[in-house]
Parts: C-alpha cells; structure tokens; sequence
C-alpha cells in the first residue's frame, strides 16, 4: 500500500489541481506562450512560482503530517534524482540551468504523487488536452475563416520565422506560413503532437472512465487533432495505439467494434480518393508527410543524424556525458530526447529517463507485447523532438515510478509469504 496524503474529495481542490496542471503546460518552454507573449524567462518563472506556492498550501494544509511528509521515501527518491542530474553538472563543471530545468520538471511529479494517483492525474491531463484540442479544432477550422475576412479579428503576433499567428489566447492559429498545420498552443506542431498521443495512450491505458464513451468522445476529439498536425510521427504512433487498443480488446468481435471499422476504412479512402484525384492543396502537404519517412528527406535525415551523433558523442565520456551546449549545438536541430539525454547526463544518469518510461508503460493496462508497441509508439513522440526539459516529458513517468517504488515492500513482503 502507497502511503499519500490526499486532499479532500470535493469540487474545488480538483479544480485547483486542473488549473495547476494545465497552466504548467500553458507556461512550458514550448508553449507560444513562453516564446512570444509573456517572454521565456517570466513563464519559466510563472511555472517556478506555481509550483512553490502548490507545495506551501499543501504543507500547510497537511502540517500535522509534516514529518511524515518530510522522512518519506519519497524524499529520497527525490535526492536520488537530483544526484543522477547535478553530479554530471558538477563532473563537468558545466554550469547550465538546463539541468535545473530538466530537475525542476522531475519534481514535479515527486510532488504530485504526494497526493493523487497517477491515474488520477492522467485522467485530468486527458479531459484538459481533449478540451484544448477540440478548441483548437474550434479556431482552426470555424474562427480563422472569421478572423481572414475581419469578421473576427484578434491580435496577431510573429514567430521568429516571420509567421503571423491568430491569438485566440488557449489557441494559436497560423495566418500566413504553414496554415493547413494545427498549432494548439505550441510553438511548431511536432511539439503539440507529443502532447496529444501522450493524453491518447493515458486515456486508453490508465484512465479510469466511469462511462465508456466519454473515453470514446476523448479519443475522436484527440485523433482528428493529431491528424490535423499532419505530424508523420504523430500519425505513425496514433495508429500503434489504436491497432493496440482494437487486438487487445478484441472490438472486431463487437457489432459496434466492426461497423466502426468499416465506417473508418470506407471515410479514408474517400479522402485519400478525394486528394488524390482533386489534388488540392492539402495533397501536397499530406504526401510530404509521408515523404518525411524516407531516406534522402531533409526531416528524416535530421532524426537520424541527431540519433547517430549522440550516441557518438556519448562514447567519449559515457560516465557523466558531454556539455549540454555542445550536445545541443554541435548540429542545427538535435531532436532526440532519449540519446540527448545520455549524451548529456551519461549512461548512468541517462537511465532515469528510459526506467520512468517503462514504469509508466508497464504500470498500465495490457498484455506485455501490446506494451511494448505502445512504448514504442510513445518513443516516436519524443524523439522527434527535443523536450528533456519539459514538464510533462516527466511528471506521468516519474509519478509511475515513485509508485512502482512504494509498492516493492508489499510486493517482497508478499513473495517471503508465498516462499
């Protein structure tokens, strides 16, 4: 049994934890929000503030638990974790704040699970990324035709290409460059595309739904969401984990299960058909993403190099990594998380990350083949991104291994038993 100190099951305190999350994600280092609204130091500085306040209300309210709060193994979990990121900082003499940032990310979800389960929390990131997707839906598709012709217009602001964006506040829609791609609030689609098939697989996998079809609801509103990305990755790893979910669950034995197949098959190649006889210009953006997935293609090229650099540089100094401006700098878009992360932090350290990941996987609902398919679904995610410092890159995964910890005495204790 998991010691926690929850709060109180009543409307405010969930509510306060739906805005405490959601506005860490409005405030992350790949929000358009931190880039070109507020400024990237004051929103890193917003989420720094909110964090602190959240954990003094909760001291406060659960003072009379302080020593027990304060001598948990959650405390030394938690230096454990600052050891594997700060002592390759200090080895190397390399003064960055990333390393602050990638450990100010990992507490987070120490600090969470002082409180709500990982279920719990994943069942609010699902209902705040499905409100935010089908928002964005809302804007990209209904208000941006409004906003062109001046029936609605809202502030605009430029990104550092030179790209015009509709400020819709908890959407960003592209005016001017790339305007078939679906932003949400983040700074390039790639990006928000790791968010939304993130909140797909914990739907799917962790959630606990008390009705079935709100997950149904979630998982249409998230799909036509990664689809309106025209991420290649995005795509790839949705269709992993809906091929996962359809075999492990067995829906084509279902009526529902079989005519919703069908209706999906039959409305894909009617669009397919659609574009490729039409050819509008949709076409061309569809068919470069799937272009993107071919050797010689400047995208594919630029993942693969960022794979292969990394792992090179890690065998000069595998035991603490190399400078994290080096690893960063060393090509024009490093865009793997998982060898950046050993690159810089070394093979030691660099574990953490891919450990999280696992207790967050294999915690959840399934068969162990099916879990495999969906970590690798989710891998695709964040390695085409660089995101070792963002928040939600670690809070679900840390949070499943802080439980996966909590559990280890019940689960010795039980095998001694059985011995």
């Amino acid at each position: 049994m998991i010691d926690r100190y929850p709060f109180p099951e009543k409307t405010v305190y969930k509510v306060l934890l739906a805005a405490y999350l959601f506005l860490i994600l409005y405030f992350t280092r790949v929000s358009q929000v931190s880039h070109y609204l507020i400024g990237f130091y004051r929103a890193q500085f917003v989420s720094l503030l909110l964090t602190a306040g959240a954990a003094l209300f909760f001291l406060i309210y659960r003072r009379k638990d302080f020593k027990r709060i304060v001598l948990n193994y959650r405390v030394a979990l938690a230096l454990l974790f600052a050891a594997a990121i700060l002592i390759p900082m200090v080895c190397k003499r390399d003064w960055q704040m990333m390393y602050f940032s990638i450990l100010f990310s990992i507490l987070i979800g120490v600090f969470l699970s002082y409180f709500v389960t990982c279920c719990q929390a994943a069942k609010v990131y699902t209902l705040i990324l499905t409100a935010l997707a089908a928002y964005s839906l809302l804007t990209f598709f209904l208000l941006r035709p409004l906003a062109d012709r001046g029936i609605l217009p809202p502030p605009v602001f430029v990104n550092d290409y030179g790209g015009e964006f509709y400020n819709f506040l908890f959407a960003f829609v592209p005016k001017t460059l790339v305007r078939e791609r679906n932003f949400g609030i983040f700074r390039e689609p790639g990006v928000y595309q790791f968010f939304l098939v993130l909140a797909l697989y914990l739907s799917f996998y962790h959630v606990d739904w008390e009705k079935h079809w709100h997950m149904w609801l979630c998982t249409g509103i998230l799909c036509v969401t990664i689809l309106s990305t025209f991420s290649t990755g995005a795509v790839l790893a949705m269709g992993l984990l809906l091929i996962t979910v359809y075999f492990e669950r067995k829906l084509y034995r279902e009526k529902s299960g079989r005519i919703l197949t069908i209706a999906a098959l039959v409305l894909t190649a009617a669009v397919l058909g659609y574009l490729v006889i039409c050819k509008p210009p949709l076409y061309t953006t569809l068919v470069y993403m799937f272009r993107k997935v071919t050797p010689g293609n400047p995208s594919f090229d630029d993942r693969f190099e960022s794979i292969r650099v990394n792992l090179h540089l890690l065998s000069f100094n595998p035991k603490v990594g190399r400078n994290v401006s080096y690893i960063l700098e060393i090509i024009q878009d490093n865009t793997s998380s998982t060898t950046i992360l050993f690159a810089i932090l070394g093979v030691i350290s660099g574990w953490l990350h891919v450990i999280a990941w696992a207790c967050l996987v294999f915690r959840g609902k399934g068969h162990v083949v099916y879990k495999l398919v969906c970590l690798l679904a989710l891998a695709i995610t964040f390695n085409t991104q660089n995101l070792i410092s963002e928040p939600y890159l670690w809070i679900f995964p840390i949070m499943a291994l802080v439980e996966c910890v909590g559990e280890l005495p019940a689960r010795i204790a039980s095998k001694k038993k059985t011995a």
